[in-house]
């Protein structure tokens, strides 16, 4: 019953931005009430015997709330200490509050990524193998790509530590800038957001490769070139592109909309 009506809107309107009541549709992303209740229907979902009924209610909860305003909230996963955490951000965000918020890749997902990448640098395509291990040497000059090696298995690690030669920004900031050719379509480009008429693989590719140009991550920077060739690459930093660019106060205000009307 309350899905339906959810669905027909008779709980949360499908209101119009640009209208007279933007302070009430802006209220979604930024009430802590609201944002606690998201977070206690997430976790009904993950581990309630009734999470295949609930779900997609939650699914279209989150999707009428949006992305909004990229800057106005982040999310933060619960934790022991505090359930339903959320950091609200003003336009005034200071300098210490910037650096200690990490928006950057994850651990998890870097981890995955050096595992990735070492099955490219067998792939039978001479543009793939050369792509990933420009990559890899440019992720393993980075302190936190060097971490990162260290989860992998000791074969796996010897494998890929060869493509390293230590910290050295030098080669990460020459391997990012070999990348320029990978960032040609604006984010503006309607078609660049459209898949009719283009394989999954060709929407993408593209679309990441584009999104990285917007990133302030080196690891995500660092992988532009390989993202916009392999396509399971793509899939795995598809959504730590966008974490990176809402995260990042001083990312163009007019990509945070043009990206939150795209993806709602």
């Amino acid at each position: 019953m309350y899905h339906k009506k959810l669905l027909l809107g008779d709980i949360i309107s499908r209101a119009d931005p640009s209208a007279a009541d933007i302070d009430i549709v802006s209220c979604w992303c930024s009430d802590p009430d609201i944002v606690s209740a998201v977070w206690t229907l997430v976790d009904l979902c993950s581990s309630s015997p009734v999470a295949n009924e609930a779900s997609p209610v939650v699914a279209d909860f989150i999707s009428r709330a949006g992305l909004s305003d990229a800057h106005q909230v982040i999310f933060h996963l619960p934790t022991l200490t505090q359930k339903h955490p959320v950091q609200l951000h003003s336009g005034s965000t200071s300098k210490d509050d910037k650096l200690s918020l990490d928006h950057g890749i994850s651990d998890g997902i870097l981890v995955g990524l050096l595992k990735l990448l070492k099955t490219y640098l067998s792939d039978e395509s001479v543009e793939i193998i050369d792509a990933a291990s420009q990559t890899l040497r440019g992720i393993l000059s980075t302190a936190k790509g060097l971490n990162a090696l260290q989860s992998l298995d000791s074969l796996d690690r010897s494998l890929l530590m060869v493509h390293s030669r230590g910290v050295n920004i030098q080669i990460v900031e020459q391997t990012i800038l070999g990348m320029d050719k990978y960032c040609g379509v604006s984010l503006e480009d309607s078609d660049m957001w459209q898949t009719d008429g283009r394989t999954y693989k060709q929407w993408l590719c593209t679309l990441v490769s584009s999104l990285i140009c917007h990133c302030d991550d080196i690891i995500l920077r660092l992988c532009r070139s390989l993202v916009f060739l392999k396509v399971k690459a793509a899939e795995l930093l598809f959504a730590s592109t966008l974490v990176n660019i809402a995260g990042n106060v001083d990312s163009n205000a007019a990509i945070c909309r043009l990206i939150s009307t795209k993806v709602c």
